[in-house]
């Protein structure tokens, strides 16, 4: 039961992000990655301040350390996100998700050293099988500052979501969504101001798009602090690599890119990498 109760959530929370990370992908190619965060950003602090006062969420108690440590992890979740959004004009899209193939493997690790969960012994085997496919793709000079966005943005999300269970053991979960979108907002605003482009942030119309990729955020992200609130870090990893496949190739079918022969090859490394961890363990 519990089991069946990880694959609904994980499935949830797969379908929230992949369907805001196709809409990421066909509405920011042409935009300033920090306006484009800060008008996100903007959005979801405000769907979660209202969720919050519908639900009675101010009620809810939560201490000040907690929130350090939330604001913590927050940071690396916005140099994840950052990155991430970066990736999507430097790299074709299906090769980009075949790459977070690497996270869960990833994040089996830190359940492992950092949390002293379980994890498979094809571990090892898997992630030097997954490092040899990006560094294949990583000598293709178009890819090459593509992949190493690509592997900023799923190592900084993995490690600030995994450290995230922690706090969230004894926090409320809206309150962490709050915390994260807030503080991934007010690095975006900071760094808009840095270059003095608050004016151009005021001026500019939110595109519609970005409002429902906004609200499906504060769902998503609602459900994933549910998951590693309540679940082992190694066991959300392993239910996030099933739902890979699907995910390529869906967003190969909507986008259709031609995808060279190396990269092709390459991704096939990184898949097989996927599936020798998932069936071997």
């Amino acid at each position: 039961m519990l089991f069946q109760s990880l694959f609904v959530c994980v499935l949830i929370v797969n379908v929230c992000f992949t369907i805001v990370d196709l809409m990421i992908r066909k509405t920011s190619l042409n935009v300033n990655t920090t306006k484009y965060i800060a008008q996100r950003s903007t959005l979801t602090v405000s769907f979660t301040l209202l969720w919050m006062l519908l639900d009675n969420g101010f009620e809810q108690t939560i201490s000040l350390y907690s929130c350090f440590q939330i604001i913590g992890c927050a940071i690396l979740c916005g140099i994840g996100l950052f990155s991430f959004v970066e990736a999507t004009k430097k790299l074709a899209f299906a090769n980009l998700l075949v790459i977070q193939a690497i996270g869960p493997i990833f994040q089996q690790f830190i359940g492992k050293w950092l949390f002293n969960e379980s994890a498979s012994s094809t571990l090892y085997i898997s992630f030097l099988i997954a490092l040899i496919g990006v560094l294949i793709q990583s000598q293709i000079p178009k890819n090459s500052k593509g992949i190493w966005l690509a592997i900023i943005s799923i190592t900084a999300w993995t490690l600030g979501y995994s450290l995230m269970s922690i706090p969230l053991k004894n926090t409320a979960m809206i309150w962490s969504v709050l915390f994260v979108e807030g503080t991934i907002l007010l690095i975006a605003i900071c760094g808009l101001a840095f270059r003095k482009k608050i004016p151009d942030l005021l001026q500019s119309k939110i595109p519609k798009p970005v409002i429902l990729i906004a609200m499906i955020t504060v769902i998503g992200s609602y459900m994933l602090n549910y998951i590693y609130k309540h679940f082992e870090i190694t066991n959300i990893a392993w239910f996030n690599l099933i739902f890979l496949p699907t995910t390529v190739l869906v967003s190969q079918f909507i986008f259709k890119e031609k995808i060279s022969r190396k990269e092709i090859i390459s991704n096939l490394i990184i898949l097989i990498a996927f599936a020798f961890h998932h069936f071997c363990s």
